[in-house]
């Protein structure tokens, strides 16, 4: 089966409008994509925020006519201004396509990340199973990559670890999967927890969730409000969320990490750097900068306990 594709690029004030009438008239699918580079970060709480100019691909059946609706969309445009592109895609196997897209990955030679449906490596090294979900957190992106490598490189065995703001719990099952005792898993997504978990069970790690008997379990999942604060000093918290918020838990990280711990940061960018280091001085001793593409991974440690 073929498939029309239909392309074009929309100011964002009108990208919800028009995907309205775009569905109308028959779209099976609809994607978003920047037109031009232009990063989006940090957007605020319950937003969705778009490019400045935003190209939708639209996909629909082949016998649908699009002539009546690239007619509408240029009456509602402007029509000098409405440019657009029309293909056929023929049908493929698109869960094979998106599987071939994720391939196990080896992190400083010691940690592989593999999808399910891959055969594993038979190399005895330890393999967190992940598949695409939810949360954010494949092993694909440059920060995860960058926190990756750094927890096969220094996480010895024995350790308390906290992954703050832990997404699909891939970071937290790495530590767990390289002889890290207990695990704190915390995110203020309830989703990304659930993902957390239910990844947990696939590589029996954990099944319930307490937080009330913690040294009975090796991974607890748990909103930030639930983190036992007055119990728990980590020798290694790792957060790998964006700049703002890590720079407004810099003092609460100092509470949680133990003398001599360890703090590994990124969803950082290179321009972001002195920023986050001002805000950690007080308590932290950073080491020098690792950089992956745009991305930046910040580690140091504990110099000045915090009662």
């Amino acid at each position: 089966m073929a498939w029309q594709k239909l392309s074009f690029n929309l100011p964002s004030v009108l990208v919800d409008s028009f995907s309205d009438l775009i569905h109308g008239a028959g779209a099976v699918a609809i994607t978003l994509e920047a037109h031009s580079p232009e990063a989006l970060f940090e957007p605020l709480p319950n937003t969705t925020p778009l490019w400045a100019c935003t190209t939708i691909h639209a996909l629909f059946e082949d016998e649908i006519d699009l002539s009546v609706l690239i007619s509408q969309l240029k009456i509602a445009v402007f029509p000098e201004a409405f440019h657009y592109q029309t293909e056929m895609v023929i049908d493929q196997d698109w869960q094979k396509n998106c599987r071939d897209a994720f391939k196990p990955i080896c992190f400083s030679d010691r940690l592989w990340i593999c999808p399910s449906w891959s055969p594993l490596p038979q190399d005895g090294k330890p393999c967190v199973l992940l598949d695409p979900g939810l949360a954010f957190g494949t092993g694909a992106h440059p920060t995860t990559q960058l926190c990756l490598n750094w927890l096969a490189s220094h996480t010895q065995g024995d350790e308390v670890v906290i992954d703050y703001g832990c997404g699909s719990g891939i970071l937290a099952l790495a530590a767990l999967k390289l002889g890290a005792k207990k695990v704190w898993a915390v995110d203020n997504d309830p989703q990304a927890l659930e993902a957390t978990l239910e990844n947990a069970q696939r590589n029996q790690t954990l099944t319930p969730n307490p937080i009330d008997i913690p040294s009975r379990h090796p991974l607890s999942a748990v909103l930030p409000e639930q983190l036992p604060i007055d119990h728990v000093r980590a020798n290694i918290l790792i957060a790998n969320i964006l700049a703002n918020p890590l720079i407004s838990l810099a003092p609460h990280f100092a509470k949680l990490v133990s003398p001599g711990g360890k703090i590994a940061l990124s969803g950082i960018l290179a321009e972001q750097i002195a920023q986050i280091e001002k805000a950690y001085q007080p308590w932290f001793e950073f080491s020098a900068p690792v950089y992956q593409e745009e991305w930046v991974l910040l580690t140091g440690n504990l110099i000045k306990i915090v009662i």
